[in-house]
């Protein structure tokens, strides 16, 4: 009995786990053309958080381009001023407290 118990309870737990990590996403608004001004779209998250935007060349995160705060829920048009056209694709890291919840690489269209 205490093996079956054990058994629900852990599949009740990967269930919560993963519905949760659901419910932090970005709708993806691919390819981004190359402006200061980036659109990174609908962005949804479990608590009020942060989008960091990092360059991202050859799979590698790189500089801390600028950041934007989201609420919790749905965010649409979220919008980030970066100063200068980034010089490739960019990665976007939604962040809940200290944790990665989400990522996103937005590709940029070149000249």
């Amino acid at each position: 009995m205490f093996k079956h118990t054990f058994a629900i309870g852990l599949l009740a737990a990967m269930s919560f786990g993963s519905a949760a990590a659901a419910e932090s996403y970005f709708t993806c608004m691919n390819p981004l053309p190359k402006e200061a001004l980036l659109e990174l779209g609908t962005i949804t998250s479990e608590g009020d958080g942060v989008v960091e935007i990092y360059d991202y060349h050859l799979g590698a995160k790189g500089k801390l381009l600028g950041t934007v705060d989201v609420s919790q829920g749905a965010n649409s048009d979220v919008r980030m001023n970066i100063g200068m056209p980034p010089l490739g694709d960019v990665l976007a890291e939604l962040k809940v407290g200290d944790e990665v919840v989400a990522s996103n690489v937005y590709d940029v269209c070149s000249d």
